[in-house]
């Protein structure tokens, strides 16, 4: 075996046990442990499409864009949400508008009442109009 297979094998074990500690996280709940991702959650579940553009997202919670993405890769990585549309910048695409995994219903379903119950809908209400009342 040579070095780059070894390191192509090592980065795939890492990735795998990264994967597998997520998952026994959200077992756990300890996944939504985090504000921001309990609230992206809470915020996606209740739109009409059960979407939202990455911008109105991170507005609404009141943090900046690349933390918005950053929770929204972890949600991504469980199997919470998808990147739904993506426009152009240039020649790459960038993703824009993610919603929750419609395909894993159940597994959100029994996520989003976690959240309700780890927080309560009066705080999470708070957490995702957090933008809007400090102006």
């Amino acid at each position: 075996m040579n070095s780059n297979e070894q390191e192509s094998g090592d980065m795939a074990k890492s990735e795998l046990e990264e994967l597998e500690y997520i998952n026994r996280s959200h077992m756990n709940g300890f996944l939504f442990t985090n504000e921001n991702r309990a609230a992206i959650v809470y915020l996606l579940y209740h739109q009409d499409q059960k979407k939202m553009q990455t911008e109105k997202m991170a507005f609404h919670l009141g943090i900046s864009h690349r933390t918005a993405l950053y929770h929204l890769e972890i949600l991504e990585q469980c199997g919470f949400v998808e990147v739904r549309e993506f426009r152009r910048h240039g020649l790459v695409p960038m993703r824009s508008v993610w919603g929750l995994n419609l395909e894993n219903d159940p597994i959100i379903e029994e996520a989003f009442k976690k959240i309700i119950n780890n927080y309560g809908r009066e705080k999470l209400d708070i957490l995702t109009t957090k933008k809007q009342r400090n102006r």
